[in-house]
């Protein structure tokens, strides 16, 4: 919980409540943060099915290393909602979880890839959907690059994306590499059919544990 003399911005997108809480001393940068959320929410509503939590929240805090996608209340350091868009793609990493993370889950630390790597290919999509096709060209050619170069350093090794060790849980692999294979599996697929088989994959599978052959099989429907 976070407990401290909140003020709270409260409107409805389609029916979901969003409340985004911060100290009233912050609530320009909130504004001028969160300037797409309502837009990017329709983006992820549109390709992976309904928003399924009580409302869509965030909750400022003083923290320092990013932000931690509780459903309904994303904890998110007070560093990163400075009034510009600098760090959009953070809170859109935590409300990707929303569908990646928190209504389907790996059911192991092994399959962190499925909530981390998800997210961060989310990352991308919602650059490509405000920004155009060449901002997520862009993103995905940097985000390569890094595993590349340094995802092997990092984490000790030319890692698969199952199994991945306790100790490289949240590492480039996870991330990085993670975002690259669900890049891949959109670009191997097409829209037509990756969106549909995650959308199918979040109906079959949702609110429970899942592994990567879990959507594997779900994809190979689609």
């Amino acid at each position: 919980i976070a407990v401290a003399p909140y003020y709270t911005f409260g409107r409805n997108y389609q029916n979901t409540p969003v409340e985004i809480a911060c100290l009233p001393q912050d609530s320009n940068a909130v504004i001028g943060t969160f300037v797409h959320l309502d837009t990017v929410l329709g983006f992820f509503i549109d390709a992976y099915g309904p928003y399924r939590f009580s409302k869509v929240g965030y909750c400022l805090i003083p923290f320092n290393s990013g932000a931690m996608e509780h459903a309904s209340s994303i904890h998110i350091g007070k560093p990163f909602v400075n009034g510009t868009l600098t760090y959009e793609t953070l809170w859109a990493h935590e409300l990707a979880h929303m569908w990646w993370g928190d209504w389907i889950t790996c059911e192991s630390e092994g399959d962190m890839w499925l909530n981390e790597g998800f997210a961060s290919f989310n990352e991308a999509y919602m650059t490509e959907k405000l920004y155009g096709n060449a901002a997520y060209r862009d993103w995905i050619r940097t985000n390569h690059r890094k595993v590349l170069q340094f995802a092997h350093i990092n984490d000790g090794g030319y890692l698969p994306l199952i199994n991945i060790p306790h100790s490289h849980t949240y590492g480039q692999t996870v991330y990085n590499k993670g975002a690259n294979v669900a890049h891949t599996l959109r670009h191997y697929m097409g829209d037509s059919a990756f969106f549909p088989g995650c959308q199918a994959f979040m109906n079959t599978k949702g609110n429970s544990a899942v592994n990567s052959y879990d959507l594997r099989d779900e994809l190979s429907n689609s």
